[in-house]
């Protein structure tokens, strides 16, 4: 087994770890998509580019093991991580601004929606529930007031 690339096969090396680096933006977009969808904690961020990181390195491994002939090369990880770059610098940004603005787009709809029909029902409710609330704190009063008559009434006697 031969220990040394050519040079078109270092080529090919580097090109097809640029297009694995390319691969990893996406899934890193992913995470990224995630965390404009759903508020995440510095802690959950942390955790989701610990598990990035880790994918990253072990799909760097893979592609190492079966195309490098189980060889660590720096120039197939720089391709690996020049890939990833050119793709988070260029189709990554454009995924991430539709995404936030896809997303306030949407949010903005639903909080039209809310305000044009649950925000009438809520008020509805909430005003049905003083008027319940009101009677039962009145009825309430004249039981106690009751109670107390009552109690003198039977004192007196």
């Amino acid at each position: 087994m031969e220990t040394f690339f050519t040079v078109s096969e270092q080529t090919k090396l580097f090109l097809w770890a640029c297009v694995l680096g390319g691969a990893m933006g996406i899934i890193f977009d992913f995470f990224r998509v995630a965390r404009i969808l759903v508020k995440h904690r510095k802690i959950a961020v942390f955790v989701e580019d610990f598990i990035f990181t880790i994918l990253f390195f072990l799909a760097f491994f893979v592609y190492s093991t079966e195309r490098a002939r189980g060889q660590l090369r720096f120039f197939v990880f720089m391709g690996a991580l020049l890939g990833l770059l050119i793709y988070i610098l260029s189709v990554g940004t454009v995924v991430v601004t539709i995404t936030r603005k896809t997303s306030a787009l949407i949010l903005k709809i639903f909080r039209g929606i809310y305000r044009i029909t649950l925000y009438p029902v809520k008020k509805l409710f909430v005003w049905i529930g003083q008027k319940i609330k009101s009677k039962f704190v009145q009825n309430s009063t004249n039981l106690k007031n009751y109670a107390r008559s009552v109690k003198k009434s039977l004192k007196r006697k």
